[in-house]
């Protein structure tokens, strides 16, 4: 009897032991996390407030305005991926990640990654391609956001922890039955690679391979803890295999149904740009904005901009039923409204519901911070006919603001100094010359013809800046300069560039004399 005591004892004294060590370590693992997110977060938060004093500066340059506000653009998306790890692991934690299941077109979904992570690659010199080998099904029924988060999660990763050589997306479907397929997608770079200690850590919530203060690599140490997690509410397993010194493979595999690919709905940035905002009424549109922070009702007026309504911003729910009112009284229309959700006084849902009491009828778009599971249908519920989380992406914004309002569907880009009399009179000819630039770009892409694309480039960066366009001048630099180096696939590594600087130019839009002038130059040179 002593003995069975003794062992009995000797068992739990030993569980209460390793519960002891295992709490330990999770504090410890914690303890390092915090330390390494305030880090992290403190480095772009320093990076923004210094570059936007930097760019206050008026004297500077339009090139260097626009070079200084990417890198603020940069290290905000930054902040926000951290902002949203902590989020999705918070969900994650408590149950409350849900997933939606829409037809979805898987090869879409993996250019779409590596579109998005292209300038990145680039910077570092890298050759990102996106492999889809065999044949693909059209379509399968998924979550595409949820998806693509977790490629974007693995392919960045690749990037950043490779320095030199490639990193490739390879898509193939492993088994087809007539209702459904296994899919697989292989992240290959050949970055630093892991050990084994590494890899028996690495999905593990707070655990980076390195958490020491003079590490090399950042992150939140939650991306992939969260990338499996989706992973198995998708109907999958990622594997990983890796050697120090020669690089890492990531296999995400998915079971998954078939779907109707004449059902698939847009889902991108690059889709949501591919439409033009112009407004197609003779009226001026009036929008109605009820936003509590100043900066945000500057923000978010400047963003609209593009659809040329007349924007009134008020400060709360209580403000905005003022107006409605005293619009209404003077017989006046509003074509949208958009609503903040968190306001003093009086918030988005109550104003909502009180403007739809009142008989309101104008579309209301839900502007929120919330993005946890069901703040979308609080939104709809209360009466809003869309909802937009913060921070709002531009282009989304102005698709759904057009989409409520009719106003058309992507920013045209006009000359920045069109009002200057000496530039005015030679836009015209600037027009042509931009949209033959871009024709013969497009020809140099297909005929991997460098040197060519190099010349254009040069062209380009200082005709942009001269006639009012440093978006222009920005990228045809970024393009020049990468074409200039030494590497046998500088086409390649520019490509993405190219393709961005293409579609900068598809948005130039010339001011209606500006047309009319280069049709009568056509019709002087015909004549002679």
């Amino acid at each position: 009897r002593t003995v069975e005591v003794e062992a009995l004892v000797a068992r739990r004294t030993a569980e209460l032991a390793q519960a002891r060590d295992a709490a330990e370590s999770a504090a410890r693992a914690k303890g390092e996390f915090l330390a390494n997110m305030s880090h992290e977060i403190r480095t772009p938060m320093t990076a923004i407030l210094g570059f936007a004093g930097l760019l206050s500066d008026q004297n500077r340059p339009d090139v260097e305005r626009m070079r200084l506000a990417q890198i603020i653009r940069r290290n905000g998306e930054h902040l926000l991926e951290l902002i949203n790890d902590i989020l999705d692991f918070s969900r994650v934690e408590s149950g409350k990640l849900e997933l939606e299941r829409v037809p979805t077109d898987p090869a879409a979904v993996a250019r779409d990654v590596t579109s998005l992570l292209s300038r990145a690659a680039l910077d570092k010199k890298l050759l990102l391609q996106t492999e889809i080998a065999g044949d693909l099904p059209a379509a399968v029924l998924t979550d595409p956001l949820r998806l693509r988060q977790v490629l974007l999660n693995l392919v960045s990763n690749a990037v950043k922890f490779t320095q030199r050589g490639s990193v490739r997306l390879k898509v193939e479907s492993t088994a087809q039955t007539p209702n459904g397929c296994t899919l697989r997608f292989e992240v290959v770079d050949t970055g630093v690679g892991m050990s084994q200690i590494e890899l028996s850590k690495l999905f593990q919530a707070f655990s980076q391979a390195d958490t020491s203060t003079t590490r090399r690599y950042g992150g939140s140490g939650l991306g992939l803890a969260i990338s499996r997690h989706l992973t198995h509410l998708l109907g999958g397993e990622i594997a990983v295999r890796s050697t120090p010194g020669k690089g890492s493979v990531f296999a995400l595999n998915l079971s998954l149904p078939l779907a109707d690919a004449s059902t698939i709905k847009p889902t991108t940035d690059a889709q949501l740009e591919a439409a033009s905002f112009e407004a197609t009424t003779d009226r001026t549109s009036r929008f109605l904005l009820v936003e509590d922070g100043i900066d945000n009702q500057l923000l978010i007026t400047e963003l609209l901009r593009p659809l040329g309504a007349e924007v009134i911003t008020v400060e709360n729910g209580k403000a905005a039923l003022a107006t409605f009112d005293a619009l209404s009284r003077e017989g006046k229309h509003l074509d949208l409204i958009l609503l903040d959700m968190q306001m003093p006084e009086m918030d988005g849902y109550e104003a909502a519901r009180q403007l739809r009491s009142r008989g309101c009828t104008t579309p209301i778009l839900a502007l929120t911070a919330n993005a946890m599971a069901g703040d979308r249908q609080k939104c709809l519920s209360a009466g809003c006919n869309d909802y937009l989380t913060k921070p709002l992406n531009h282009l989304t914004l102005l698709q759904r603001a057009a989409a409520l309002t009719c106003c058309g569907t992507a920013p045209r880009l006009r000359s920045q100094k069109e009002d200057d009399p000496a530039v005015a009179a030679v836009l015209p000819v600037y027009y042509k010359q931009l949209t033959r630039a871009g024709e013969q770009l497009r020809r140099d892409l297909v005929a991997a013809d460098a040197t060519s694309a190099r010349a254009v480039a040069h062209q380009l960066k200082g005709s942009g800046g001269s006639f009012g366009f440093p978006q222009i001048s920005a990228l045809a630099e970024q393009i020049e300069q990468t074409l200039s180096e030494e590497h046998e696939a500088a086409l390649e590594l520019a490509a993405g560039s190219i393709r961005e600087l293409l579609e900068v130019i598809r948005r130039v839009q010339p001011p209606a004399n500006a047309i009319d002038e280069a049709r009568a130059s056509d019709h002087r040179a015909a004549t002679c």
